[in-house]
């Protein structure tokens, strides 16, 4: 797939919103992992991640509620490499879109709720949309402010999706601690960092996961489709140090350089049945480097 018209109507996206939300209001990030192999199959790929997230204005509701929109763009682009005619019903580009409404809502000085219903689209793109490409989510969370130590903020929440083909309830929790020039962060299990700053670099070190499920519009013909190939199943987990640079005007540069852990690249049949070891795949641990632009805003414009 040719990313260099996709990259350009993002940059353009990129260098015109403007938004109002506390550190990174609009960001993009370029991701690749070199040429990998497959452990159960004869074939190789390297992947490409382009992913465009911008945050809207903050509208308030009254003194204690406050709402946003997150809207999210990522490609996959993979790029297979194989001799084997079945590796060749590997998908090479896979769309996410996803829209969240963020709803934040002040209980007293102590506690606030966080509510996220998600609404994610994942296809790629060879037929018209259709419901098999919705999944849908919800999370929501409680987080205390810790008044005698403002430095600390903690929560714990329940997740809601369908990433497996069924709806599933998943525990998380929230953890932030800032004072003076070093962040830690964590919202488990997706990610967790611990940053250093000074005036005009941000540095430290990370982890984060992806995990989805892809509605494949590929082939009814049994002759080029025999095992009914629906859904993959992805999930990357990338651990890496991160430096960012401020490059003037709220813009800053990131870097990140690592390995990557975790890569399942799994296929599913039309009721999320596992077809077969061969298709239960995954790629092996990889080094994975990216580069990321963003627009950053004070926390006090939140």
């Amino acid at each position: 797939m040719k990313l260099k018209p996709i990259i350009l109507i993002i940059f353009f996206c990129f260098t015109a919103l403007q938004a109002q939300f506390d550190t990174d209001a609009i960001r993009l990030n370029i991701s690749h992992i070199p040429n990998s192999n497959l452990k159960n199959a004869a074939a190789r790929a390297d992947l490409t991640e382009v992913d465009f997230q911008s945050f809207t204005p903050t509208i308030r509701i009254g003194k204690t509620t406050k709402l946003n929109s997150i809207i999210n763009y990522r490609l996959y682009d993979y790029n297979f490499d194989s001799s084997d005619a079945e590796a060749n019903s590997y998908p090479d580009n896979m769309h996410h879109f996803k829209y969240v409404l963020l709803i934040r809502q002040k209980i007293n000085d102590n506690w606030n709720a966080y509510i996220a219903p998600r609404l994610n689209i994942r296809t790629d793109l060879k037929t018209n949309f259709n419901q098999q490409d919705l999944f849908p989510a919800l999370t929501a969370m409680f987080v205390k402010n810790v008044v005698r130590n403002p430095h600390y903020k903690y929560g714990i929440g329940l997740n809601f999706n369908n990433n497996n083909g069924k709806f599933r309830v998943l525990p998380t929790a929230y953890f932030h601690y800032q004072k003076d020039n070093m962040k830690i962060s964590a919202f488990i299990p997706s990610k967790a960092s611990i940053m250093f700053s000074n005036h005009n670099a941000i540095y430290g070190f990370g982890y984060h996961s992806e995990s989805n499920i892809t509605h494949l519009n590929l082939s009814n013909n049994l002759g080029a489709n025999p095992n009914k190939i629906t859904y993959l199943r992805n999930m990357n987990v990338f651990v890496y140090p991160s430096y960012s640079r401020h490059l003037g005007s709220d813009i800053w540069a990131t870097l990140k350089a690592g390995i990557t852990i975790l890569r399942l690249y799994e296929q599913y049949d039309s009721n999320f049945n596992d077809i077969s070891e061969y298709y239960n795949d995954s790629f092996k641990p990889n080094v994975f480097f990216s580069i990321g632009f963003s627009y950053k805003v004070d926390d006090s414009k939140k």
